[in-house]
């Protein structure tokens, strides 16, 4: 009896799909576009994952300068604007009160 040694064949996905003519080439097709879909998928992910923590952080210093120099600004301007209405109010009573009937 004549035996013959068969040795396993040991290779890469890709050549073993290869083996499988047309076919085994479209999978090996299909695998590299989906795996750099996804890697360009997260890449994209992550960039916007940034972009969105940048924006956030750019919304809270915007938000602590509103609450320390615009505010305190804002009121002081309201209080002059009553002020001013108060006056106004107190001299057109006062020209009122001058007519004569």
């Amino acid at each position: 009896m004549v035996q013959v040694a068969v040795e396993p064949v040991i290779g890469s996905a890709a050549e073993v799909l290869l083996q499988y003519g047309a076919l085994g080439v479209i999978v090996v097709g299909l695998a590299w576009f989906a795996r750099s879909a996804i890697t360009r998928e997260r890449s994209m992910s992550d960039q916007e994952r940034a972009r969105a923590n940048k924006a956030e952080e750019d919304a809270r210093a915007l938000n602590l300068a509103v609450r320390t120099e615009v505010v305190p600004v804002l009121t002081r301007a309201t209080e002059a604007i009553v002020r001013a209405t108060e006056v106004m109010a107190d001299s057109a009573a006062a020209l009122r009160d001058r007519r004569p009937s």
